[in-house]
């Protein structure tokens, strides 16, 4: 059996940190305390606090103040999602810098840098990744509570 958590490990090493700056966009979720930038998702109100400053510090366009009906909603991006698979094994793709998780049966390629956030921002012993789909978010849990998703990347 391949050690999942030494590759991971490794991974985050070499992996760019997730920074906020003038072009990313940032929302906060209308049915859930959390905040999204289009590409990953995190559930909860744990870090939405330090995201909306860090956010704020570096000229972000945010939408913190949208009406809360005209927000994304969580709910949608979550329905209808598989159980998915726990992440056997996992390649880095040298080509374009991308991670490839691997469950049983799925695959699918995303970028490290959100990876590498959930695992700064929430304790790494108790994170776990299931892929749900090649082109369906990848679900992030910590101590078994779904924490956030992360949007794959299209593989060529």
């Amino acid at each position: 059996m391949v050690d999942v958590s030494k590759k991971l490990e490794n991974a985050i090493k070499i992996a760019k940190n997730f920074t906020f700056n003038p072009e990313t966009k940032v929302w906060l979720l209308a049915d859930n305390e959390g905040w999204t930038n289009s590409y990953f998702m995190e559930l909860g109100a744990l870090n939405t606090e330090r995201a909306k400053a860090q956010a704020i510090l570096n000229g972000c366009n945010t939408n913190f103040d949208t009406a809360k009906k005209n927000r994304p909603k969580a709910k949608v991006c979550l329905e209808g999602l598989s159980k998915g698979e726990r992440v056997r094994d996992m390649e880095w793709d040298l080509s374009d810098n991308t991670l490839i998780l691997k469950g049983k049966t799925i695959k699918s390629k995303v970028n490290p840098t959100f990876i590498k956030y959930f695992f700064t921002a929430y304790n790494p012993t108790g994170l776990k990744l299931r892929v749900t789909g090649e082109l369906t978010p990848i679900k992030v849990f910590s101590w078994g509570e779904l924490v956030g998703v992360i949007m794959p990347i299209q593989a060529n």
